[in-house]
């Protein structure tokens, strides 16, 4: 059966000429062949055959040859009863309910926000939080289930279970009755945070390659291979060029930006903690902004990681001994550090009696295109223990501006000027009872002779998970607080012509500029 659009079977009967087939599927036992045929075509005619094609190519006599872990449940709410499917998914830490079985239920549950995480990268979502009871569908056994979060839809296909025929083929599985749902779709997924359905209460095992059997709480499941496909996909010669601009100007959008795909649907659990912390730990001090740390745990769970930074210090010290040019750059930049106050000499009276010990490694970076321009990163990443700075310190949430929406911007104006904030990180200080966390080891007058010194960073550093969250935080505190005293474009300026410490603005003319 050729596997073709109407369109290009006329084309076949008036041209008389048939294209040379460029994918065959093959049925190995049956010995029959399903061509695909592809005519030379206009550009506009191929994005309709690169589609017949696809279609050929991953067509399959089911749609799924995998047996999943499902098994048919009923669940109970308000307003009755419902028969769906299960998954039982191991692989996932929490369990996820549909809309539409809470809707038919009739069952209410609390607003919350969470960070839903997929190999298509994470994704900020607003849902409801309910408590599910899971019964088996001979209600033999229930399980209970809190937090359970609701989706829009589970994008997996009830055809992922073996039929009753299917089972027979397998000797040791052929003894096994599947009940079977009314349903057609699986309503729900258990996660690992309800283990009791995942006990294996007994198990059928076969051959390698072959399907096995668990027996849990909730009834019988099938996972693995439904059997060997008896298609053998095959491409013989393919070739199609055209000049698709809308789709190239599409992928270009795609991957040249990376926030196009950004959706802001709310802040997390997280995020609304970390907001919190430096909303409430604010404050103006001495001209400068001072935000806290926004830990993860209302105690950090930091060891003290002082052998760390002093085998991190020997390597630097051989690196010195070896190359004295290397060492006077870092000297150039520490004493600027240390002159400008963002580093200092540490005494016991300048930390609380319970502060956080934690001492942090660091490296130079040279940009090669700026050689006079040195940069020490703060390696709040190092593991110790198991620990990092890193892993204690909340993200927070991204509140910078879209890119795309600044470029825009940008582009309206006839006018080009650009401007960035010199070491914006660095304007940011940290509270006295957060500067434990930031500890460092130097040579005093960068003698590498001498017994290093123990320093503390005053400012948020370059390298910290949460310093572009603090950093930009304080840049839109600055409208709040002096945008009154400057008339209205002034205000708009941090809210639509920054990126972090980039600023473009749209000028119309030079004379706005010059303002």
């Amino acid at each position: 059966m050729e596997m073709r659009s109407k369109r290009h079977r006329e084309n076949d009967e008036m041209d008389g000429k048939i294209s040379k087939a460029v994918c065959g599927m093959y049925d190995v036992n049956d010995d029959k062949c399903d061509d695909v045929s592809i005519n030379s075509m206009s550009s506009s005619q191929l994005s309709t055959s690169r589609l017949k094609l696809d279609k050929a190519l991953l067509r399959k006599r089911n749609s799924s040859k995998v047996c999943l872990g499902i098994v048919p449940v009923r669940l109970y709410g308000p307003k009755g009863c419902l028969e769906t499917y299960a998954l039982l998914d191991s692989g996932s830490d929490t369990s996820l309910v549909c809309e539409q079985s809470i809707n038919q239920l009739g069952i209410k549950g609390k607003e919350t926000s969470i960070k839903m995480a997929t190999v298509n990268g994470t994704t900020d979502c607003e849902c409801l939080e309910v408590n599910l009871e899971v019964f088996s569908l001979d209600e033999w056994c229930s399980i209970r289930i809190n937090k359970v979060y609701t989706t829009k839809k589970l994008p997996i296909d009830h055809a992922a279970l073996l039929t009753e025929l299917q089972l027979k083929r397998w000797k040791h599985l052929k003894d096994i009755t599947l009940p079977r749902s009314q349903s057609n779709f699986v309503g729900i997924l258990i996660g690992c945070d309800a283990p009791d359905a995942h006990w294996v209460l007994e198990q059928r095992l076969g051959d390698m390659k072959h399907p096995f059997a668990v027996r849990t709480h909730l009834g019988w499941v099938i996972i693995g291979p439904k059997g060997v496909s008896r298609y053998l996909h095959q491409v013989q010669w393919c070739h199609c060029s055209a000049n698709d601009i809308l789709r190239d100007l599409e992928r270009l959008y795609n991957h040249e930006f990376e926030d196009t795909d950004t959706f802001r649907n709310g802040y997390s659990v997280e995020d609304k903690k970390a907001l919190e912390i430096v909303s409430s730990s604010f404050r103006l001090k001495g001209g400068y902004f001072q935000v806290g740390l926004p830990w993860k745990y209302d105690k950090p769970r930091l060891p003290n990681n002082l052998e760390l930074a002093e085998r991190r210090l020997e390597c630097l010290r051989k690196r010195f001994m070896k190359d004295n040019s290397l060492l006077e750059k870092y000297q150039v930049v520490m004493n600027k550090h240390l002159s400008k106050g963002y580093i200092i000499e540490a005494s016991e009276e300048d930390f609380d009696h319970d502060a956080v010990c934690w001492y942090i490694p660091y490296h130079l970076v040279i940009n090669p295109k700026k050689p006079g321009k040195l940069r020490i990163v703060f390696d709040c990443a190092a593991v110790y223990q198991g620990c990092s700075l890193n892993d204690q310190l909340l993200r927070g949430p991204n509140t910078v501006n879209s890119l795309i929406g600044v470029l825009l911007r940008f582009r309206l104006g006839n006018v080009a000027l650009a401007a960035d904030i010199e070491q914006i990180f660095l304007q940011v200080k940290i509270p006295r009872h957060d500067r434990g966390a930031f500890r460092l080891l130097w040579w005093e007058d960068g003698d590498i002779r001498r017994k290093p010194k123990e320093y503390y960073l005053t400012v948020h550093p370059f390298g910290s998970m949460s310093s572009p969250f603090c950093a930009n935080f304080a840049l839109k505190k600055t409208v709040v607080i002096f945008g009154k005293e400057f008339n209205e474009d002034i205000q708009n300026v941090v809210d639509k012509s920054f990126y972090v410490d980039d600023y473009l603005p749209p000028l119309i003319t030079c004379r706005m500029q010059l303002s």
